[in-house]
Order: C-alpha cells, then structure tokens, then sequence
C-alpha cells in the first residue's frame, strides 16, 4: 500500500460516538474510569463521604447556633437544617450517576442494571446497620442491667464506644432517633432507610432523566436542548 493511501487512511475521521483516546496513556485512563463504572463502589464510597461530611458538619454547626440559642432549640435548629442537605448531597450524587450510567449503557460502556442505586445504598448503609446492631444490642444489656437493679454508674452493657460510633455515623438523625431509643432500641434501624431510599429515587430519577428542578425552575428549553444534545455525546 501507497504512503499516500495510508496517509488517507489514517485520516478518515472516526464515526459519530466512536471517538476514543489515541495517546495509550489516555486509552488507558479510559478503560479504568468504565472498568470503575462497571461497579457500584464509587458510589458506594459517595454514600459514605456524605455520612463523614455530615458527621463533622452536623457538629459543626450545633457549636454555632449553641452560641446564641439555647442547648435544646439549637439541637432542634440543627438538625433540621443538617437532615435535608444530607439527603440533598446524597440525592444529587445519585441523580448524577443515574444520568451518566443512563449514557454508558446506551453506548455499552456498562451493563443496564437499572437497581445499581438501590445496590448502592443497601451495601454503603451495611456499615449503619452493623453500628445500629450493636448499638441495639448495647441498649437491650443496658436495660437488662436496670431491671437487676444495678446501678447506672456501673452499668457497661455491650459497649458505649458502639452507641457513639452509631450516633457519629448518623449525627444528623441522632435529634430524632435518640429520643426514640428509649421506647424501643429497634428504633436504632430508622435512619438507615432514609439514604438507601434517596439514594434510589435518585439514582431512579436521574436515569430516566427526570429533573426535579426543572419542574420547580423554569429552564430556557433552548438552552435545555443544548444540554441534551451535549449529554447524548457522552461516552
């Protein structure tokens, strides 16, 4: 074959969605950021940013407003802030990665698991219910330990490192389950729903390409359509 027609051949730009890396370093960071994509630990690992983020925060901001409220209406204050932009980081991860898993596996890249965000959540919130496990059982010794009688200065129970591990785990929640864990220690199994349950709606949402913001916010559906467009090129 003539350099010349190899010169023609090399120049033939590729199809439409079947552009890829030409630099073997990039091929390469390519194929790991599908490989990653193909399971659910980045996710995963999201979940659990956003319980440690919120661990710190939810403190964080209890120290503030108990500067000028009181103790109980800053505890009240707090967590009603700290429990919708929880659940709003979580939603927004999983409705992020709805809508790229929604490309990748329109162009192969992954395959169609339309329960990868529910997945995500079930084993991101394993580590909540082991801390929620022991906490129960914790509290269940506890209050065995009062009905014999002893007293609560010598009461040890399973261990209180487990209970402050579960409370650290899901601070922003702790206003409302801690309350709770003395009708029942099976309360400690509430806040584990609430982030498998966002987690899926939006990962669900995100998907189907379902945004809630633009039925709440007007968008300029020109502009609209440029972002569509733009999102149907993504590989």
């Amino acid at each position: 074959m003539s350099d010349e027609n190899s010169k023609e051949i090399r120049n033939v730009p590729d199809l439409p969605g079947d552009e890829k890396p030409t630099d073997w370093a990039d091929r390469a960071a390519d194929d790991m950021h599908y490989t990653r994509r193909r399971t659910i630990w980045p996710q995963v690992v999201a979940i659990w940013i956003a319980h440690f983020v919120f661990a710190f925060a939810t403190g964080f901001i209890l120290n503030f407003f108990g500067m000028f409220l009181s103790e109980v209406l800053a505890e009240v204050v707090t967590y009603i802030v700290c429990i919708p932009l929880f659940a709003a980081m979580v939603y927004v991860d999983a409705w992020r990665n709805g809508q790229q898993d929604y490309n990748l596996i329109k162009f192969g890249h992954i395959p169609d698991d339309k329960l990868r965000g529910l997945k995500a959540g079930l084993v991101a919130e394993s580590v909540g219910l082991l801390l929620a496990i022991l906490a129960m059982i914790h509290l269940f010794l506890i209050a065995g330990e009062a009905k014999a009688g002893i007293p609560e200065e010598l009461r040890t129970g399973l261990h209180w490192g487990f209970l402050s591990a579960y409370h650290l785990f899901y601070f922003p929640f702790v206003g409302i389950v801690w309350p709770l864990e003395e009708i029942s220690p099976f309360f400690c199994l509430v806040p584990i729903v609430i982030p498998v349950v966002v987690y899926h709606i939006g990962y669900t949402l995100g998907y189907k390409r379902i945004s809630i913001r633009d039925k709440l916010v007007y968008v300029d559906p020109e502009k609209q359509k440029k972002q569509h467009e733009r999102e149907r090129k993504f590989k």
